[in-house]
């Protein structure tokens, strides 16, 4: 029941359909049926996160962990942590350029049910597909802090 809500939502403001997505993205992948299983993936995964909760992932470089900002955690995080690994590499060079003497952290958060905002999400996923990233209306009130 509450899946069908979390379409309706999509109606409501005229967000994509599926297939929409897929010829969005098309550029980005192999080919059409790749593409149409990474909007699978990424609507499944997101629409369970909107409609029950659970957990969202998020990579900062810090000195130490007393760094963390933990009023202002950031608006962009990832529902699987392995995805993070496909940008490692380019996200570590940019923040040792603004700090040598950072580590990479994961951040790993519990959000609520309707925590996600679905249509900045979309936008972002239309413009970086393989990020996988989504965006949150307000910042989680649980989470931990590991090295990565």
């Amino acid at each position: 029941m509450k899946r069908i809500l979390s379409y309706k939502l999509f109606e409501k403001f005229k967000l994509p359909t599926k297939e929409e997505l897929a010829q969005k993205i098309r550029k980005e992948f192999n080919s059409e049926e790749d593409a149409r299983i990474e909007v699978d993936y990424y609507l499944d995964n997101i629409l369970d996160l909107q409609d029950n909760g659970g957990f969202v992932f998020r990579l900062v470089w810090l000195k130490n962990k007393s760094k963390l900002k933990t009023k202002n955690l950031g608006k962009h995080w990832v529902m699987d942590p392995n995805v993070l690994d496909r940008f490692e590499s380019g996200l570590e060079s940019g923040a040792l350029d603004m700090n040598p003497d950072s580590k990479p952290y994961l951040i790993k958060a519990k959000i609520e049910p309707g925590q996600i905002d679905l249509e900045s999400s979309l936008s972002q996923f239309l413009a970086l597909p393989q990020e996988n990233e989504i965006n949150l209306k307000w910042q989680p009130k649980k989470f931990n802090l590991k090295k990565w």
